[in-house]
């Protein structure tokens, strides 16, 4: 159906206040959560996401869940006959969605040989090694997971020393194809602090994260390392962090943020899959079926922060992860500890400087 209206004019309609512009999408402050720029809305398939609270949809639904409409054939009609609409300012937008040709994402191969690469040019700062050793990893752990700091300029000469290697970085997240054909990498000044990668089960690289020294707009301690809306450029996604054997282990646990699962499982041994988000269950959706078909769990343990009494955001991660695991025949459990430590990797690392305690 070709609706006389875009998901633009629904968010000019609801008031909606805009935070960031983006080719294919834009930010905005999410009417649900009031998430400041947490409300994606893409112009190019007509949908919405909160990245804060996970609220999602096509541009009818976010109308009828932000007036209260029940009916959709009265939402539609109510945003067609809205008089805001103009034509020309939609044909603009499609001009220009359709002048940006992001790459099809490398396969795993290809994204940990780029990944990795780049990780090897670049070191790790004096002050981001004593970060990571005051998390509780050791020196061998920080080695092996291969965190580095984010470098600051320069960027061309990181991407020319991987020319240098016959690195192909079509379709790895963070690189694009600049204006005048020259491989860029989507790093600024701005972004200090450092890269964590994403590994699946068999210690290939997925993605990188990277976590800010000083968290800027809208406070966010991490973002993907990503090119989505550039050209030759593509999505990180959202790649679950698997730490430990977890296709041959009974019990796995389930937690929010690589870095936070890395860290759990080197302190407590056990099995960790560690979800971008805690609302962010789509990839761990995927990787759950998988280990109901070729693993040997039986039971999820859910180990998600601990501010589920003031989080109303973590609260729906448990009841979603609880559903999730029961959905493919696992039993969900979940494991508590004292509020004073946020996460359970304060919680481990508190457990282990007082020498007793286990998960």
């Amino acid at each position: 159906m070709d609706f006389p209206f875009d998901i633009y004019d629904v968010a000019d309609q609801l008031g909606l206040e805009l935070k960031k512009q983006h080719p294919k999408s834009s930010d905005y402050n999410c009417p649900f959560c009031d998430g400041r720029a947490k409300l994606n809305l893409n112009v190019k398939h007509n949908v919405f996401r909160c990245n804060r609270c996970g609220e999602n949809g096509g541009m009818i639904d976010l109308f009828c869940k932000v007036t209260g409409t029940s009916d959709r054939k009265t939402a539609y009609r109510l945003l067609a006959e809205h008089n805001g609409y103009s034509v020309t300012q939609r044909q603009a937008r499609k001009k220009t969605v359709s002048g940006i040709k992001e790459a099809e994402k490398a396969d795993i191969k290809n994204l940990h040989e780029c990944y990795s690469a780049l990780l090897n040019i670049l070191t790790l700062s004096p002050s981001h090694k004593r970060n990571l050793l005051a998390r509780g990893l050791s020196e061998e752990q920080i080695r092996s997971n291969m965190y580095r700091s984010v470098p600051r300029g320069e960027y061309d000469h990181i991407v020319y020393r991987l020319l240098d290697k016959s690195i192909n970085m079509i379709g790895v997240p963070g690189f694009y194809v600049s204006d005048e054909g020259e491989m860029r990498i989507n790093l600024h000044n701005c972004m200090g602090g450092f890269f964590v990668p994403v590994f699946n089960e068999q210690r290939q690289i997925q993605g990188m994260q990277i976590r800010f020294d000083d968290p800027f707009e809208s406070k966010r301690k991490y973002i993907w390392l990503s090119s989505s809306e550039k050209n030759g450029g593509c999505s990180s996604g959202s790649p679950v962090q698997i730490s430990g054997d977890i296709f041959n282990s009974e019990v796995i646990y389930v937690t929010e943020g690589p870095l936070k699962g890395q860290i759990a499982h080197h302190l407590s041994g056990k099995p960790f899959i560690a979800a971008a988000g805690v609302n962010q269950q789509k990839e761990l959706d995927s990787l759950l079926l998988r280990i109901c078909n070729e693993g040997k769990c039986s039971t999820i343990v859910d180990a998600f922060d601990m501010d589920d009494d003031k989080n109303e955001h973590v609260l729906r991660g448990h009841r979603n992860l609880a559903w999730l695991a029961a959905k493919y025949g696992f039993s969900p459990k979940r494991v508590t500890w004292d509020r004073k430590y946020k996460g359970i990797d304060d919680y481990l690392l508190a457990v282990r400087n007082l020498k007793g305690g286990a998960l």
